[in-house]
């Protein structure tokens, strides 16, 4: 609806990576041309998925709950904490942005495997990406990081299929889409004990508060993340190469 209002319109800039939230039909009908920012917030997006699996695994939200709402100091109330040199992190989808995350994690003396199908392996290999099935990458993994894009093909693509497949009680983190992920089956995976510990920095429906059964919710750190440093300078530069004809488009 809005897109058939915007009747002066030419070329529609999505303020960051992915098109699922444009209508891709409605725009080209109007003859709108539609660009995105590849390489919006990349180093951010990538420092935030860490900042989510070192709080994770210290259970740093757990930690200033018990102080600042229970004025407790006792670390024997802790959980038991693991050793992160050595641990492995399995990457669901080894894009930019967790390939970023991946040099940062091999610099704690972590082990990197991962799932792409449409990684080139010459890219998995100057990484130091071990590439494998996801079932298999489930099975090896103490932290679990997903970012994939949103489309038909990935839509709940993080399901029962992988967290019956864990060993280890890995941590989760999601840093792409909520609907790339199966909420469900996740929950399930928290109640049994099959997963640690989640984090998400986006779920399914962000428009409703729905929060975790309240066995879950000290295992499940949530996140709201916004960027603002370099939305209108990518903008605009998105923009002007339109206007310059140099921007490949979506048709």
């Amino acid at each position: 609806r809005i897109i058939n209002s915007l009747t002066n319109c030419k070329v529609i800039v999505r303020n960051g990576v992915g098109f699922d939230n444009v209508d891709i039909p409605a725009a080209s009908r109007n003859k709108i041309m539609v660009a995105n920012v590849p390489d919006y917030c990349f180093d951010e997006v990538a420092e935030h998925a860490m900042a989510l699996i070192l709080s994770t695994l210290r259970n740093i939200p757990g930690y200033n709950e018990k102080v600042r709402k229970e004025k407790k100091w006792d670390f024997a109330d802790a959980p038991k904490l693991y050793r992160i040199n050595g641990m492995t992190m399995g990457l669901i989808g080894c894009g930019r942005i967790p390939r970023k995350a991946a040099v940062m994690a091999k610099g704690f003396g972590m082990k990197l495997v991962g799932y792409d199908p449409y990684l080139p392996k010459e890219v998995a290999e100057e990484f130091g990406i071990e590439m494998m099935p996801m079932e298999r990458l489930a099975e090896v993994s103490d932290v679990i990081l997903s970012h994939v894009p949103l489309m038909p093909s990935t839509e709940k693509m993080v399901g029962k299929n992988l967290f019956d497949h864990v060993k280890k009680q890995p941590i989760f983190v999601n840093t792409s889409r909520g609907g790339t992920v199966d909420h469900d089956a996740l929950c399930d995976a928290l109640e049994s004990g099959a997963v640690r510990a989640a984090a998400l920095d986006v779920v399914d429906d962000q428009t409703r508060e729905s929060p975790p059964p309240s066995q879950q919710e000290e295992e499940v750190a949530r996140t709201r993340f916004r960027f603002a440093a370099l939305r209108l300078p990518a903008r605009s530069r998105a923009t002007l190469r339109f206007l310059r004809f140099r921007f490949p488009v979506s048709r």
